[in-house]
């Protein structure tokens, strides 16, 4: 089995504010599997969002958000074409698609401050989700790669939509065969919730940024 951990820095503008994120992804896959293989990824991701201060009453009223998002799923390979060749790792260069089912968690965690008092709040859900990788070998070293899933399905959130798409380089850093990501990521996310005393919670939030990253194979 092989693990390939990938580190990525997110960054960009998301459509509630500019925002800074850290992902993380491990994968456990055969090296050489054809059709028919099953593997199992974990994501792990965080962002803060810091909305510019407003003003009430003659108030600075400052606003921070900060979101953490753990995903972790299984897809199956069920479609392998052979492109011939090799990649400069060795492995065949290949086209496959991948239908893939899992949960995503997502924390927020919302600070109010208006200088002479706080407030802090937070919320949490847990959302199922299914979609599809798909990823194609464009040359020995090139490499195009994307998924998508939907989930929430009211049983956390409403309605989640995630989608992201990557370039991938082969390359070699510190004598460990290496991929250098540069993609975009989008995810929505509509999730709503009420407490005891009757108050409302609503996250029907869009954010999009490009990504960059790597993966390095031990």
């Amino acid at each position: 089995m092989i693990v390939s951990p990938v580190c990525c820095c997110c960054f960009g503008y998301s459509l509630v504010a500019l925002g800074m994120a850290l992902a993380s992804r491990q994968e456990l896959s055969p090296p050489t599997s054809r059709s028919g293989s099953f593997s199992y990824s974990e994501r792990i991701g965080g962002a803060a969002i810091a909305d510019d201060p407003g003003e009430v009453a003659d108030h600075e009223i400052g606003l921070r958000i900060r979101t953490t998002i753990l995903a972790a799923g299984a897809y199956y390979r069920i479609y392998d074409q052979l492109l011939g060749g090799e990649t400069v790792f060795g492995d065949t260069r290949q086209f496959t698609i991948e239908p893939t089912v899992g949960l995503r968690w997502t924390k927020l965690q919302a600070k109010a401050d208006a200088g002479f008092i706080g407030l802090d709040k937070s919320a949490d859900w847990l959302d199922p989700f299914i979609g599809v990788r798909l990823s194609t070998d464009l040359t020995d070293r090139w490499n195009l790669s994307g998924e998508a899933d939907i989930g929430g399905f009211d049983t956390g959130s409403k309605l989640a939509i995630n989608a992201q798409a990557y370039l991938g380089y082969r390359t070699e850093m510190f004598n460990h065969p290496t991929m250098l990501r540069v993609g975009y990521r989008y995810l929505s996310q509509d999730f709503e919730t009420g407490d005891f005393s009757g108050n409302r919670f609503k996250w029907d939030v869009t954010q999009q940024r490009p990504v960059i990253g790597l993966s390095m194979r031990f």
